[in-house]
């Protein structure tokens, strides 16, 4: 073929492009993988660490429950009390065994996600969010977003792949020009004038012009078609940019949420740290009532629970960021 109209170019660059575009595809879906692994790792750190905070909350009130038995074999402390602070142990000890399941299932998403069973002793790294308070600016987070997320490049590229067919479809318009050579060898040969029983050759050169008339309306609808399947590929590329815009944003409040929730957990637990002191003094000089103090170990407990999961979240919340923006770190790969 010497011109074909766009029809040749125009397909092979669709073709080129579209090859790209699964090669993005591949990158976002990689990209996926590392942020449900991550994912998985930090809520097997969470579960960890919150079994901690109930590990040391039901040492601190069993110690407490048993200076209330020797108290109250004393006579100090009434029945109801002693009753109250089993209670509140009980329950503790609940939660304590609810977040060692929670770890166990955990590991079981571990497990699930990278096929690797976690030896017994193993341990999470620790999670330090002391000090981790920047946040990006959103406006800037948005346009890095938009031009490194994968799955925004291969609708781009799959825009200019429609084109480029739709550009070929066209081509079916104009006239088709070919250059034809050709050699062969027969016996006889009906091309050489008379035939003769012997081998002989012949050659061929010649050009040919083609052009559709009448085709019925098929190249324009065919045309139309292309140019609605990139219309199509349009609007999936501006959908795919809304939803990276509000995933961003998304992303971006809950890191937000989980720093203030670090800090503010961080505060309250030295309130209820004060809180348990002076509810205990209280009420060792009889000012104050034994329910008053174990709320205070209740709310010290709460705190601590809190301030541990909140510290988690602001890691999980970095890693979701850092996918919403096209930056999600890939073991063994140069970004």
């Amino acid at each position: 073929p010497i011109y074909t109209g766009s029809r040749l170019s125009g397909t092979e660059s669709s073709t080129i492009l579209l090859a790209q575009a699964a090669t993005s595809v591949r990158d976002g879906v990689r990209a996926d993988v590392v942020l449900q692994a991550l994912t998985v790792y930090w809520g097997w750190a969470k579960a960890v660490h919150a079994l901690g905070v109930l590990d040391a909350a039901v040492r601190r009130m069993a110690a407490h429950a048993a200076d209330i038995r020797n108290m109250h074999e004393a006579g100090l402390v009434t029945d109801n009390e002693m009753l109250a602070t089993d209670v509140l142990v009980d329950r503790t000890r609940l939660a304590l065994e609810q977040a060692q399941r929670q770890v166990e299932r955990a590991r079981a998403r571990i497990r699930f996600v990278s096929g690797i069973e976690l030896s017994s002793n193993s341990v999470p790294e620790r999670i330090d969010s002391d000090g981790d308070t920047g946040v990006p600016d959103e406006s800037g987070l948005l346009d890095v977003a938009l031009k490194s997320r994968p799955e925004r490049t291969a609708r781009d590229m799959e825009v200019n792949a429609a084109r480029e067919l739709a550009k070929a479809a066209r081509g079916a318009f104009y006239p088709q020009v070919y250059l034809t050579a050709r050699y062969e060898q027969a016996n006889p040969n009906i091309l050489n004038i008379p035939p003769v029983a012997e081998w002989k050759g012949d050659v061929f050169v010649g050009v040919s012009i083609s052009l559709n008339v009448l085709d019925w309306g098929l190249t324009r609808a065919k045309v139309e078609e292309a140019d609605e399947r990139a219309a199509q590929a349009q609007l999936r590329l501006r959908h795919q940019e809304e939803q990276i815009l509000l995933e961003v944003k998304e992303e971006r409040i809950a890191l937000l949420d989980a720093l203030e929730r670090v800090d503010l957990s961080s505060r309250v637990v030295k309130s209820a740290v004060r809180n348990l002191d002076v509810a205990t003094n209280l009420w060792k000089n009889g000012v104050a009532r034994h329910s008053d103090v174990l709320d205070a170990h209740a709310r010290l407990t709460d705190a601590e629970f809190e301030t541990a999961a909140a510290r988690a979240d602001v890691t999980l919340a970095r890693a979701a960021l850092a996918h919403a923006v096209g930056k999600t770190s890939m073991p063994g790969a140069e970004r």
